[in-house]
């Protein structure tokens, strides 16, 4: 009796071990995330950016006009973040006739990358294509992500809350966000892994009207601020 119950316990053990193991080949261990990245991420103030902008601009067909309106571009929505939120844009020295790039900080890890692009572009319809990368989405708070992507949506899809533009751009921050939050719960059969630590792609096609208009009272401000100085 003693000897059967000493067995069921040994092929019990063989049976659990055998079960960790293959566990094991399934889910390779992910590693740690060190204290000083957490830190920098979530416990930390916002960088200063230092932008680098292209040292030239392209010659394609309207490519002058947008560089030109886009110059401002990461200090507008940087301004804005300022009064709430730890995002920032740093432009990115990346030339192309019709793109223009900047990294996207949170504090001081860069998380990601946007791009704003044109290829029609025009002073009567400024209709631009944002696309946006992020990292370590699944370290910072729903709202946080939503509402850096819902800023950006406001200055480069549409001029009205009630536009058709306002609609589709919400809508793509909701279906990138859905598609990020299955993606990491998602469990691929052939390759079964642990949760990856979050990614989200967006593309956003409207007029950067929002953007101009407030790049235009910026620069209005700059000019009137040397005349109230001398009152």
């Amino acid at each position: 009796m003693f000897f059967d119950t000493l067995t069921v316990i040994v092929l019990v053990n063989v049976v659990a071990t055998i079960a960790l193991w293959l566990e094991s080949t399934r889910r390779p261990p992910q590693p740690k995330l060190k204290k000083k990245f957490v830190k920098r991420l979530l416990h930390s103030e916002p960088i200063t950016p230092i932008h680098q902008p292209p040292k030239t601009i392209g010659s394609g067909f309207k490519s002058d006009l947008f560089f030109d309106d886009f110059a401002d571009f990461a200090n507008v929505v940087n301004l804005r973040f300022t009064d709430w939120s730890r995002w920032r844009l740093q432009e990115l020295p990346e030339t192309d006739y019709s793109i223009r790039s900047y990294a996207v900080f949170y504090n001081q890890v860069q998380v990601g990358k946007l791009a704003v692009a044109s290829s029609w572009y025009r002073a009567d319809h400024p209709e631009v294509t944002t696309r946006i990368h992020l990292d370590f989405t699944r370290l910072l708070p729903f709202d946080t992500i939503r509402d850096f992507l819902k800023s950006i949506a406001n200055h480069v899809c549409y001029n009205s809350l009630d536009s058709k533009e306002y609609r589709q751009a919400h809508q793509a921050i909701d279906h990138a966000m859905m598609e990020a939050l299955w993606r990491s719960n998602h469990l691929d059969v052939e390759d079964y892994r642990l949760p990856d630590i979050g990614e989200i792609n967006l593309r956003l096609n409207g007029i950067a009207s929002g953007y101009l208009e407030s790049r235009d009272n910026l620069r209005n401000q700059a000019a009137n601020k040397p005349a109230q100085e001398l009152r």
